[in-house]
């Protein structure tokens, strides 16, 4: 197995009982990850896994392979899809946008984008972030025609379905939609009158320390003394276990629905900047994690751009109720790509796992087992 392994404040060699202990949780870690390589039903090409708590990450860890021709390792500093994961970066932004004075949640969209039809004007931020707006998710068998090009602007992506009829009567449904935060990622564009990219580095990476993360095609800013950061090759699976590196796939029109490439360690960074309040205030924070859509069917209860935790990891995920603790997560699964990530609001402690290649929810799972170590010493 190739391996990295960053294990901040706990070595063998450890003197103080603090630094003893987290070289115990690193050692249980890493036992539960042990099991994320070649699972006979749910291989990975490589794999990347990290926990933060207060302002730093504690533990990071990768294995596998980047380019399985290249033979190139899977390294903290790789940069995966992590699909839906964006949705929690995308509430984020639009909460410290809004806390800025520079965003109403609850005025009408047609406040920031007047060219919109008729039908979608009177749809508030607010509900767009809690999957309240109407706005469809994907129809049967079209991720993959709208998944096939690249956007340089939001409003770019917008066509796929601003001209389609809304499931609901804005604020009386709940539908999860990833179209609806490619509509958001537009309404923060307008409201902002910045671009996109430069926008999210304002609102959320650079203020979080996210230096690895930006919409799927996009450069990196440049930092000297920073460690490469390549984007890894996004696999297939067949059902034989077989890869292939995915083609004819581009994330970037998702926007905050889905279109963003990270590492583990940035998603844990984001969740630590938005724990400590250094992207919302509490009070923002406060909003955030509260649902506003009540689950039912398949549609698990939602805040702003997260789940909450406790019940979903026992009953979808197998994770035994004795090892739960309160926790607000996201996962984003696609074509060449997988991620978690998991807040822990009491530990101020946030963990995350990121593939390259589709993978399965024994990945949540592995997550908070993977954390829980370090959220009990």
């Amino acid at each position: 197995m190739l391996l990295t392994v960053t294990a901040l404040g706990a070595t063998a060699a450890a003197q103080s009982p603090h630094a003893a202990r987290g070289a115990a949780a690193t050692d249980r870690a890493q036992q539960v990850l042990r099991a994320l390589e070649n699972h006979p039903q749910d291989p990975l090409p490589g794999w990347a896994a990290a926990v933060g708590q207060g302002r730093r990450v504690v533990f990071s860890q990768a294995a596998g392979l980047a380019d399985l021709q290249a033979r190139r390792t899977t390294t903290p500093q790789t940069r995966v899809r992590v699909y839906s994961v964006a949705k929690s970066i995308g509430a984020a932004a639009a909460m410290r946008l809004a806390e800025a004075g520079r965003l109403d949640l609850d005025a009408p969209i047609a406040s920031y984008l007047p060219s919109l039809p008729a039908h979608l004007r009177a749809i508030t931020v607010r509900q767009l972030l809690a999957h309240r707006s109407g706005v469809r998710h994907y129809r049967p068998g079209e991720w993959a025609s709208v998944s096939d090009f690249n956007c340089a602007t939001p409003a770019q992506a917008l066509p796929d379905f601003v001209d389609d009829p809304l499931l609901f009567k804005p604020g009386q449904g709940y539908q999860y939609s990833t179209f609806g935060y490619v509509l958001l990622s537009a309404v923060l564009e307008a409201a902002a009158g910045q671009p996109f990219d430069a926008l999210m580095r304002e609102l959320v990476f650079e203020p979080a320390g996210m230096n690895a993360t930006a919409i799927e095609g996009r450069p990196l800013p440049e930092m000297p003394g920073l460690p490469a950061q390549p984007v890894a090759v996004f696999y297939d699976r067949s059902e034989s276990g077989r890869f292939s590196p995915t083609t004819g796939i581009d994330a970037s029109c998702k926007y905050l629905g889905g279109g963003l490439v990270s590492t583990a360690e940035d998603l844990v960074r984001f969740g630590l900047a938005l724990l400590d309040g250094r992207l919302v205030s509490p009070a923002g924070l406060a909003q955030m994690l509260r649902v506003h859509s009540e689950g039912g069917e398949n549609h698990p209860p939602y805040g702003y751009g997260f789940f909450p935790g406790e019940n979903v990891l026992t009953t979808a995920f197998g994770v035994p109720v004795e090892d739960v603790e309160p926790a607000w997560w996201h996962g984003g699964s696609g074509r060449g790509g997988y991620a978690v990530l998991i807040l822990y609001p009491k530990q101020r402690a946030a963990a995350a796992i990121t593939t390259n290649v589709r993978a399965s929810g024994r990945l949540v799972r592995a997550t908070h087992t993977m954390a829980l170590p370090f959220l009990r010493p």
